[in-house]
């Protein structure tokens, strides 16, 4: 069980340096981190991706998701 354990931090651990570095590289790209992860849904689902499909995988609300996607596409970076 302490093992089991130790593996779960470890994890965690890593699993929050990730979302850290995430987190970084939107800043620096000037973009929010909801944007950030909605970019890169729609970049791995291609053409075709709903908005329905934006949410499901990532969680963002779907106001959150809505408001980003108009703001993306007001900025030329998405067409619907």
């Amino acid at each position: 069980m302490e093992k089991l354990n130790s593996e779960l931090r470890q994890y965690n651990y890593m699993l929050s340096e990730i979302d850290n570095l995430y987190h970084e590289i939107a800043v620096k790209s000037e973009i929010s981190d909801s944007v950030q992860c909605i970019l890169y849904i729609v970049y791995d689902k291609g053409n075709r991706c709903l908005q329905s499909d934006i949410y499901k995988q990532s969680g963002i609300s779907r106001q959150t998701v809505n408001s980003a996607i108009k703001q993306l596409e007001q900025e030329d970076m998405v067409y619907l």
